[in-house]
C-alpha cells in the first residue's frame, strides 16, 4: 500500500473522515419511530393504545361534512409546546391513501402526563362506509420548536357504529364521490350510487 494511502486510512480511522458537527447535529434531530400513535375515546381527551394491531376506533360524524377518528400521539423525544404535524392514512390491504389525504397542522403538545403528548387529532375520512371494518395504517411526523423530528405509525380498524351506511356514501351526503379503494384503482373515483 502506498505511504499516503496508509496515512489516509489511518487518518480516517482516527476520525478525520467523521461527519462534521453540523451533520452530526442534523442526524441527531431525526429520530425514527419515536412517535407513538394511538387513538382516543369519543371525547378526544384520552389515550387508547393501538400497539396490539387489533384496535378499533369509532368513526364520528362531524361538522366537516362527514367523519373522523381521533388519533393521539406521544413521544419522549419532543419538547412540549408548539409542534408541527403531518399525518396520512392508508388502507393496509390495498395501500391506497384514504381521502382527505395528508393533514398538516401546528398544535400544542402537553407535558403532563409525560411523555409529551397530543390527544384527539381528527383523522378525517370522507367515505366511512368504504373503509369501515378494514385495517388502516396511520403515518405521522412531528417536529418541535427545537427542530427535533420524530416519525411513527399505528394501525386500527375503523367502525361505523356512529354512522349510517347506505352503500359506500358518506351519511347524509348523496353527492359525495368515494374511491373504490382497491389495488390498481388508486386514482379511481366513482359516484357512490355506482359502487
Amino acid at each position: 500500500m502506498p505511504r499516503f494511502g496508509a496515512l489516509g486510512l489511518l487518518l480516517c480511522l482516527l476520525g478525520a473522515c467523521s461527519p462534521t458537527s453540523e451533520e452530526a447535529d442534523a442526524d441527531a434531530n431525526v429520530e425514527e419511530h419515536l412517535l407513538e400513535l394511538g387513538g382516543s375515546d369519543n371525547s378526544g381527551k384520552t389515550w387508547v393504545d393501538w400497539s396490539s394491531g387489533d384496535a378499533e376506533a369509532e368513526m364520528q360524524p362531524g361538522p366537516q361534512g362527514c367523519c373522523h377518528v381521533w388519533v393521539s400521539m406521544r413521544s419522549p423525544a419532543l419538547k412540549p409546546g408548539k409542534v408541527k404535524l403531518s399525518m396520512e392514512m392508508f388502507l393496509v390491504d390495498s395501500g391506497v391513501r384514504v381521502l382527505r389525504g395528508e393533514l398538516k397542522l401546528t398544535s400544542q403538545f402537553k407535558a403532563e402526563p409525560a411523555p409529551a403528548h397530543l390527544f384527539g387529532v381528527p383523522g378525517f375520512i370522507d367515505c366511512p362506509c368504504a373503509v369501515g371494518g378494514r385495517l388502516l395504517r396511520v403515518q405521522a411526523t412531528a417536529t418541535d420548536a427545537n427542530g427535533t423530528q420524530v416519525k411513527g405509525e399505528g394501525t386500527f380498524t375503523p367502525s361505523v357504529s356512529a354512522v349510517t351506511c347506505t352503500g359506500a356514501e358518506a351519511p347524509g351526503d348523496t353527492c359525495i364521490k368515494c374511491p373504490a379503494y382497491d389495488v390498481g384503482q388508486a386514482n379511481s373515483i366513482v359516484p357512490c350510487d355506482k359502487q
